[in-house]
């Protein structure tokens, strides 16, 4: 510290102030930054549990809303639509309504998607279909949740439960118009 003792005392008294200084800024800054980082965990670990409760309520609604459609497909199945008189399927808009869901469109279409019966006797260009999924195999009890896709007739965005009325016939397809739905809060992303 020879550098030191040569400094007149005007000059040590600035050297000191200004190591203080940037000491005392340092620790501050580190302090900051902790805190802004515990700030940050706090607000992330909030975001987290809202988000679960989000995607709990949205599982618990599409899994009763699945049910519906089960149901309505077991009355769908006994009867005959496309033919003459309307098939046999309870008002859905009824068993939807408590969920809040709103439904777009009701339809049973053939093996390969292609409308043969529109619950809200819409009119549909000939042969309108359904974008089946490529992937659409499964079990008679199963029913496949679309994600946003477009309704054939209107182009709409909805969600569709696609459930198979049987091995050969065709499929129920159930939309919902996610604008109308309580739950289009949900499918926006959450903002701070």
């Amino acid at each position: 510290m020879k550098f030191f003792n040569y400094l007149s005392l005007g000059k040590k008294i600035y050297f000191l102030l200004g190591v203080g200084l940037i000491v005392s800024i340092g620790v501050f800054g580190l302090l900051a930054t902790h805190a802004v980082q515990e700030s940050t965990n706090a607000m992330l670990a909030d975001r987290l549990t809202t988000t679960r409760l989000v995607a709990s309520y949205l599982d618990d609604t599409l899994r009763q809303a699945d049910t519906e459609v089960d149901a309505a497909a077991a009355a769908l199945q006994s009867s005959q639509p496309g033919g003459g008189s309307s098939p046999a399927i309870p008002d859905l808009t009824n068993e939807f309504s408590p969920l809040s869901l709103a439904i777009y469109g009701i339809y049973a279409t053939n093996s390969s998607g292609t409308i043969t019966w529109d619950y809200y006797n819409r009119t549909a260009p000939p042969a309108a279909s359904i974008a089946l999924p490529a992937d659409l195999s499964f079990t008679v009890e199963d029913t496949y949740i679309s994600g946003l896709v477009k309704d054939p007739l209107t182009q709409e965005p909805v969600v569709m439960f696609i459930h198979p009325l049987n091995a050969t016939s065709g499929y129920l397809v159930v939309e919902i118009d996610i604008a109308d739905s309580s739950i289009a809060s949900f499918v926006r992303p959450i903002q701070l």
